[in-house]
């Protein structure tokens, strides 16, 4: 799975966003404000990564437990697919 190319990662002072452009700002009239968690894993979804990737990710850059990581990857991948933000 990876990111759908009508979004991009966008820093604004200290806050991250995932901003639709093209043919997504059309389907998608808003923007997605991500936490820390959700900026790495947006980072990472640049490219492709399965669920196994993007849970690592979380264990090796946050204190969290495995179980919590899974977790809240799952629900994070989830509001991408909503949003249509997800290629899978």
């Amino acid at each position: 799975m990876k990111l759908s190319s009508g979004f991009v990662l966008r820093r604004v002072l200290d806050k991250a966003i995932l901003v639709p452009f093209g043919g997504k700002l059309v389907d998608f009239n808003g923007m997605i404000k991500v936490n820390k968690v959700g900026a790495a894993l947006v980072e990472r979804l640049q490219n492709e990564a399965t669920l196994e990737d993007l849970v690592d990710l979380v264990l090796e850059r946050f204190d969290v437990d495995e179980q919590t990581a899974n977790r809240d990857v799952q629900a994070f991948l989830e509001q991408l697919r909503r949003n249509g933000a997800l290629i899978e």
